[in-house]
């Protein structure tokens, strides 16, 4: 009943229809090559198996109808092309959940650490009266595990709540909208939340059990008032290391987004409009009568106040796309490592390079003369260009699709070179682009395209009541600007880059809160020494920097292994990254020196209070 197929959009908008379609192997024309097939493997078959299976039935396939030799199967599992794309990504930010639940374990740890430091001469009572180490150590993991319940359960309702938040974020990643915090989720976050309360809470309870108890009741002060120091500081170091590996992640996408955005597109997204169409064939099986649905459409729709040029194509750059080979008169097919290079193919009507923004270069566009009566005639990218007449000039120059007529070849002429646009995404490399004129090549499908000089959202009713004006019974559907299509197309590089920031941001906070914590601790302990020292002679900035260089030691000594530590898992993170080197060393300078910074200021705060202890009070403590 709820089924979609996975490649529906994922917010499953569009229903499905599944309609028997009619496959005659006896037909002559054997490139149409868009269809996916889909089975279910035997019982006991692997996929290696198939695929040889598959290959046979290529080979036998290309012998008995002369077919490309080139092209072949690939046996690939359905899960396994559905999150291919999504699943590294998933699995790093699964990693930085991961760090930051180390973080804050060695966090809290370490504040429980201090707390049972302060608690010695309480426990030491307890003990004298009767109690047992381990009736001393079941209070201390009971009061851990309680804070971690707690926290988990306030974890629970933030989730709750930005559950919405977190699918709109992300809307390509495939089932993410059915995601809810039902009965699994809560098992899951109760036993982790139990287990991470045992585990940030059982060695301070037993360095807190472990004391003397004549010492512990001579106490009187904070003089002495030490344990698991080391422990402490190499929970700091570990908390800097996990963070600063956090931290570069998160700058290496956030470089790499920014590379992205920063790509040339090709074309200007600024107040363009798009929105499609689809004519159905039992009214508009005639050519003719598609290219004069689409001409009527666009001279109503120029006439609408406020737009600049509008047209229309079987194309739209990162949404739709025509590819296909090229023939080049005079020339053998292009290929690239043994297979031919495909090209992009749209349809277009005049006045689209004017609506896209796509410059002219040579030559002239299309115009509405250049029709199914008049020369047949194309216009090229520049890398179409280079590619076909490398050091030519391609005007006049013939080309032909290669499936474009049943009949024979149609050469088309070369009238004009526009720029390169990148048709596919901001990532992939720019395709060599062949363009036709739609009143030469009809199509039932494609896309509006209004340039206005306002905000294109605006325009989204009168150009569906113009069109309604041409038939009443056609409607438009994903209806968009081009500044939402550049948006969608880079929306998971942008969920994969603010959740990992948000996570180390986190991360940082953390490792601030220890290193301060920490110093202030030590501080605390070493009110007696310092006031000794001060009555010796020394200087506030003696002191200052003699806590700012202890709490320094700890951060860098974070940093230098979580540099390391960063060298060898961000290689894991080379398929998310765009421009940029998982071993950037710019990213790993500057967010080293940013970590290094923030735990300055965080080491600064506590010396700065110890250069205000007064001596006199100081050597009161015995």
């Amino acid at each position: 009943p709820h089924f979609r197929f996975p490649l529906n959009p994922p917010e499953g908008l569009v229903p499905s229809a599944w309609l028997p379609v009619g496959l005659d192997p006896s037909q002559s024309d054997r490139g149409s090559h868009n269809y996916r097939v889909v089975g279910r493997l035997r019982p006991g078959v692997t996929p290696s198996q198939a695929q040889a299976d598959m290959e046979a039935i290529a080979r036998n396939l290309a012998q008995s109808y002369a077919a490309d030799q080139s092209l072949g199967i690939k046996v690939a599992g359905l899960e396994e092309n559905v999150t291919s794309e999504v699943r590294p990504a998933l699995l790093v930010l699964l990693g930085a959940v991961g760090l930051v639940l180390l973080i804050a374990c060695a966090n809290v740890g370490n504040l429980l650490l201090s707390r049972a430091v302060a608690r010695q001469r309480e426990v030491a009572l307890r003990l004298a009266i009767g109690a047992n180490r381990s009736r001393i150590v079941k209070q201390m993991l009971t009061e851990s595990v309680l804070l971690a319940l707690i926290g988990g359960g306030v974890g629970l309702l933030l989730a709750f709540q930005g559950l919405s938040f977190l699918i709109k974020l992300a809307p390509s990643v495939p089932r993410l909208h059915e995601s809810t915090v039902d009965s699994r989720v809560l098992i899951f976050c109760s036993f982790l939340s139990l287990a991470t309360g045992i585990l940030f809470g059982l060695v301070p309870a037993f360095q807190a059990s472990r004391i003397h108890l004549t010492e512990a009741l001579k106490q009187s002060g904070p003089r002495r008032l030490t344990s698991g120091p080391g422990l402490r500081r190499m929970l700091v170091v570990t908390e800097t290391a996990l963070a600063l590996m956090l931290l570069i992640g998160a700058g290496l996408l956030i470089r790499s987004f920014v590379q992205l955005s920063n790509v040339e597109l090709g074309f200007n997204p600024q107040h363009v409009l798009t929105a499609m169409i689809m004519l159905p064939e039992s009214r508009y099986s005639a050519p003719n009568r598609q290219a004069a649905f689409f001409k009527e459409a666009i001279r109503r729709i120029e006439a609408l106040p406020g737009v600049e040029s509008v047209a229309a194509a079987d194309s739209v750059p990162l949404v739709t796309n025509d590819t296909g080979s090229v023939s080049v008169e005079g020339q053998p097919e292009p290929t690239l490592d043994g297979m031919s290079i495909q090209a992009e193919r749209p349809k277009i009507t005049p006045g689209y390079f004017r609506a896209m923004g796509i410059p002219l270069l040579r030559g002239r566009t299309f115009t509405w003369a250049d029709n199914e009566t008049s020369l047949p005639v194309a216009i090229v990218s520049d890398a179409a260009a280079r590619l076909y007449w490398p050091n030519e000039d391609p005007i006049g120059k013939r080309v032909s699709e290669s499936d474009e007529s049943e009949g024979g070849i149609v050469w088309r002429q070369v009238i004009g070179v526009v720029g390169d646009v990148r048709q596919d995404g901001l990532d992939d490399k720019v395709r060599p682009s062949v363009y036709t004129p739609l009143s030469q090549l009809p199509m039932p499908f494609a896309a509006l395209i209004v340039k206005s000089r306002m905000d294109p959202r605006s325009l989204a009713d009168p150009v569906r009541r113009q069109v309604m004006v041409v038939d009443k019974d056609q409607p438009l559907f994903s209806i968009q600007t081009m500044q939402e299509v550049v948006a969608d197309s880079v929306s998971n590089r942008a969920f994969q880059t603010v959740l990992l920031s948000l996570f180390a941001a986190v991360a940082m906070t953390l490792a601030t809160i220890g290193i301060y914590g920490v110093m202030s601790h030590s501080t605390a302990q070493r009110t007696r020494e310092i006031g000794v020292r001060m009555a010796l002679g020394a200087q506030k900035r003696d002191t200052l920097r003699l806590v700012v260089r202890q709490g320094m030691f700890l951060a860098l000594l974070g940093v230098s292994i979580g540099v390391i530590g960063a060298l060898a898992l961000t290689r894991f993170m080379s398929s998310l990254l765009y421009g940029v080197k998982p071993t950037d060393p710019m990213t790993f300078i500057g967010v080293s020196l940013v970590l290094a910074a923030v735990s300055l200021v965080a080491s600064y705060v506590p010396a700065r209070r110890a250069t205000k202890v007064d001596p006199m009070v100081a050597l009161r403590y015995e």
